[in-house]
């Protein structure tokens, strides 16, 4: 199930959530406050395969 970010707008406070990628525009309770927070765009980790050197002749 994929991490999604989410920022209150009411206190700011930023937080993370697995949910189903179904409901990931859906709007979730901030922890802090209960006011419904937004997702936001967040970083991403991208691994690339293959080795360090040159590729072999």
């Amino acid at each position: 199930m994929p991490e999604y970010e989410y920022r209150c707008p009411a206190c700011g406070e930023r937080f993370s959530c697995l949910r189903p990628m179904h409901q990931a525009s859906e709007p979730v309770p901030c922890p802090r406050c209960g006011t419904p927070a937004v997702r936001v765009i967040s970083r991403i980790a991208v691994h690339r395969g293959g080795c360090a050197g040159p590729a072999p002749t």
